[in-house]
Formats: structure tokens, C-alpha cells, sequence
């Protein structure tokens, strides 16, 4: 492996959920894709490839196309120094010559000048023209891969919708969203061990709030999951309040500052006072508790069902080995005396199962009527019909 490449290769690092998106991602590597991420701010399009990166130990580059990386920085340019001119690849080329995966970020934020290159870099032919090195025309390597991410149009300074013609160049494009309640709880107390898990409720719950606020455009500022990894990592070491302060509200405008604090204030209280657990968060806990505690009666319960239906197709077996001997017994008319022994042992240990089969039930205190049906009726409707009759071990022991 290369200096140049180790040189790029990410820190390895989790990724908690989102594993449809990563074998999608995966899938992609794979087959050389181009793939772009959409999605707010903060959600982790870009850790989801910089995680894969470690994975495959590949170097990773990353453009920000903000609109202030210019065309020179992107794919190179003519120097001057006391030898004459040479020419300088910009990180594109750089990452195309070297086999390095690039995630261009921001996608629909960049230059129209930078777009137009991508355009011949997405075709199928994959190349690009550096007209100010004399027309040299630069092939990926093998390994290179484009990824582009953006944030949705509109809603972010800058942006802009993305020219369908390059939008269609990317043959997979993923929409990212928020990781759901329980994910992004454990994706906080990975980052923040120290922080209790009611803690780390609320602060999910909070966070939930303000984005519903943000899409029914009520604010303009949105919570992201890296807005509240850092709330949560502050106030390991700072007092509540302040980390509140330094990651959620210093991020909102003073058109925003009354609503956001309001909100914040639900969960965590005012500057000054003392913070507390929302009571829909300590509901939900409750409610989890209980769920855990009712876990293994439900477990109980099944394994008890189970074994009822087990038995009554025991039953069941006897049952048709009881009918299938009398018929058998009916072509001897001459031991008349040798069928009715049999039918008088072999039923009375089928009632006596029967009996024991109900004692068992009755000991595990259901209160669903639906266990408690006739015996008979179990054995011919919960029987399943595709197993075989085990007609040796089921009157095994029995005396004829």
C-alpha cells in the first residue's frame, strides 16, 4: 500500500443503523456506481462512506462545493516558478490518478464550472479533459468512486436544484433521514457513555420536536443527530445548561431564539433553573419496563402453548392408531376378546393423558380463552396436518 494512499485512509469508526443504505453503498463499490446521498444536514451520508472507506482501506477525499471551491482547486492548474510553468492535478485528478474514492459535498452548491466537469467524469466513458495542460485526457483508476451529497434545495443558503442532465448521471441516489427514536438514543450513548439513557431520551425527544417544527417551517433552524452527539458529549463535562447553549441555541437566529428556547425549555427547563426529564420521556421508560418484565411470561406462555400442542398431537396419533386397529381388529372376529382389551387399556391411557394434558394447562393461569378449548377440538383444528402420524412412539409402552 502506497504512503500516498494510508495517508487518506479514515480512523475506523461505527455506524449504529442505517445497514439498508450500507449494503446499497456496498453494492455500489462494487460495481463502480456513482451514488448520490440526499439528505439534511448532520443525518451521516458522509460517515456511512467514510466507515466503508476504513472498511476497504481505501484513501478518502473530500471536496466541499460550497460555491467557493473554485475549478483551479478541483482539476488542477499551470504554476510558475524559477523553471517556467508546470502544472499542478487538483484534488479530482489527484483522486483519479491515485485510485482514491472522492465524495464531492454540497453537490448542489457548487459552481456551474465544476458541474460541467463532472458531467464527462459520470459518463459512461468516465474521463476527464484538462484543456489548460494541452488537452490530456485523465482516466480513473480502477479503484476510484464518486460520491456526492447534498441537502435538499432551498432550505439551505446557497443551494440550489440540481441540473436534471447530472442528477441523471447518478444511477443510485439514496434519501437519507434521521435515524429512528431507539437508533439514534444508542448512537448518543455511544458517543456520550457518561449520560444516562433518560437523558439521552430526552435529549432524542427534544431534537424529534424541533425538526416538526422545521418542516411545518415554523423555525429554520434544524436539529441534526450531530447537533445533539455534541449536546450530549458537553454535558458530560459542562453543566446542562451550558451545553444546550454552546450546541443547540448559539445555532439559531433571533428570528428562531423564542421558539427554539421555548421547546428546549420543555425538556430541559430555563437558563438557571433546574433541568428536568420531560414526562413523556419517563412514560416511555415506564412503558419499556414493563414491556421487559411481561417478555419472559410471554415467553413462558408460547413455550407452555407449545407443549399443549405437542401433546394433543401425541393424542391425536393415539387417537388414529386407536382407529387404525380397529380396523385391523375387526378382520379377527374370532379374538373378539383380544380387540376389546386393547380398545379398554389403550383409551383409558388416552383420557388419562387427556386429564394430565389439562392439569398442565390450567397450572399456567391463562386468561385467553382461545387455550382453553376443548381438548378434542385442539387436537383436530391446531394439529398440523403436514406431519406424519407417529403411530410406533406414540403407543410406545402400552400393554396390548
Amino acid at each position: 500500500m502506497s504512503k500516498k494512499l494510508n495517508a487518506f485512509i479514515p480512523e475506523p469508526h461505527e455506524i449504529i443503523g442505517s445497514h439498508k443504505n450500507l449494503d446499497t453503498l456496498e453494492f455500489a463499490i462494487r460495481d463502480n456506481i456513482p451514488v448520490l446521498l440526499i439528505g439534511e444536514t448532520g443525518v451521516g451520508k458522509t460517515s456511512m462512506i467514510r466507515h466503508l472507506a476504513a472498511k476497504h482501506k481505501q484513501g478518502l477525499r473530500r471536496v466541499n462545493l460550497n460555491g467557493q471551491t473554485t475549478v483551479d482547486e478541483f482539476v488542477g492548474k499551470m504554476l510558475l516558478n524559477k523553471d517556467g510553468t508546470y502544472w499542478q492535478d487538483g484534488v479530482l485528478i489527484q483522486a483519479m490518478k491515485e485510485g482514491h474514492w472522492i465524495v464531492l459535498d454540497e453537490l448542489n452548491a457548487a459552481l456551474p464550472e465544476i458541474l460541467f466537469v463532472l458531467h464527462s467524469l459520470l459518463d459512461d466513458d468516465r474521463y476527464v479533459v484538462l484543456a489548460e495542460k494541452d488537452g490530456d485526457v485523465v482516466r480513473p483508476h480502477p479503484d476510484f468512486r464518486v460520491f456526492a451529497t447534498m441537502n435538499p434545495s432551498g432550505k439551505y443558503s446557497g443551494t440550489k436544484d440540481l441540473n436534471k442532465a447530472l442528477m441523471s448521471r447518478f444511477p443510485i441516489i439514496l434519501q437519507i433521514d434521521y435515524p429512528d427514536f431507539d437508533t439514534e438514543v444508542k448512537i448518543l450513548t455511544k458517543y456520550a457513555p457518561k449520560i444516562e439513557e433518560p437523558i439521552a431520551m430526552s435529549m432524542v425527544k427534544m431534537a424529534q420536536e424541533l425538526r416538526k417544527a422545521y418542516q411545518k417551517d415554523e423555525i429554520e433552524y434544524v436539529c441534526s443527530t450531530r447537533d445533539i452527539i455534541n449536546f450530549a458529549i458537553l454535558s458530560q463535562t459542562f453543566p446542562v445548561q451550558d451545553a444546550i447553549q454552546m450546541s443547540i441555541l448559539a445555532r439559531a437566529n433571533s428570528d428562531d431564539e423564542k421558539a427554539v428556547n421555548t421547546m428546549v425549555a420543555l425538556f430541559f427547563g430555563k437558563k438557571g433553573e433546574t433541568p428536568f426529564i420531560d414526562r413523556f420521556v419517563a412514560m416511555e421508560k415506564d412503558i419499556k419496563d414493563r414491556e421487559n418484565a411481561i417478555k419472559p411470561l410471554t415467553a413462558d406462555a408460547k413455550q407452555a402453548k407449545e407443549g399443549m400442542l405437542a401433546m394433543a398431537n401425541r393424542m391425536r396419533a393415539m387417537k388414529e392408531a386407536v382407529k387404525q386397529e380397529r380396523v385391523q381388529q375387526s378382520k379377527m372376529t374370532s379374538d373378539s376378546e383380544r380387540l376389546d382389551r386393547f380398545q379398554r387399556v389403550l383409551l383409558t391411557f388416552v383420557e388419562m393423558n387427556a386429564e394430565d394434558t389439562f392439569k398442565k394447562v390450567q397450572s399456567q393461569s391463562w386468561s385467553d380463552a382461545k387455550f382453553m378449548k376443548d381438548f378434542d377440538q385442539i387436537v383436530d383444528e391446531e394439529r398440523d396436518p403436514a406431519k406424519p402420524l407417529e403411530l410406533a412412539s406414540a403407543v410406545e409402552g402400552v400393554p396390548f
